[in-house]
């Protein structure tokens, strides 16, 4: 299915864990849906690659955890943590998740690629890296699709809901005059770096 100059129920603007989950449940809905993605590929550098007992319970509700589960991955049910070679403290995952009581490691190029794989087995499905939106595109006031500039050209696509899921500096959010009236994090985990002194 070619995505320029053609039609689709959805447009989805970034093509992260958020957008790529997102494809996935509505092509699993019979829904056509095009994906663009400003790199080249999914081989990057990610904030975060451990997966937490709140992103299993939000891909249930999408009926994918079992799709996601077979991509490969380790999954860790306690924590230790060490002061120098003293224990700190430790914790079982169960404790703050019964019903997914693990942490599971799975890099973002294997989760996104994963997706994707399923996603193309879908007719309906298209896929574009290397792009950039230029402007939303707009009719009797709604917003129809996106105009999208590549390394060869510029072209439209339309579509009747398009989705901005490209992050925390959302292009998609500023060409739609969106401001951002709330923003917090929930995490199961203590998130941290540690650096050597």
């Amino acid at each position: 299915m070619s995505a320029a100059g053609s039609s689709f129920d959805v447009c989805i603007v970034g093509a992260g864990a958020a957008g790529m989950i997102a494809a996935l449940g509505l092509l699993r809905k019979g829904h056509s849906v095009a994906v663009v993605e400003k790199n080249s590929d999914f081989a990057r550098e990610f904030r975060g690659e451990v997966l937490q007992p709140r992103f299993w319970r939000a891909v249930e509700s999408a009926g994918l955890v079992e799709i996601i589960r077979s991509f490969e991955h380790e999954e860790f049910d306690k924590m230790h943590f060490y002061s120098g070679e003293k224990l700190a403290t430790k914790f079982d995952v169960a404790s703050i998740s019964p019903r997914y009581p693990f942490l599971t490691w799975m890099t973002q190029p294997i989760l996104l690629n994963g997706l994707l794989q399923e996603c193309q087995k879908f007719e309906k499905f298209k896929m574009l890296f290397n792009v950039n939106v230029k402007k939303l595109l707009r009719e009797g006031g709604r917003v129809c699709g996106i105009e999208i500039e590549t390394s060869e050209s510029k072209q439209t696509i339309r579509a009747k809901i398009t989705v901005g899921s490209d992050g925390r500096f959302s292009k998609m959010r500023a060409l739609g005059g969106f401001k951002l009236l709330r923003h917090e994090h929930h995490f199961d985990v203590l998130w941290f770096v540690s650096r050597p002194r």
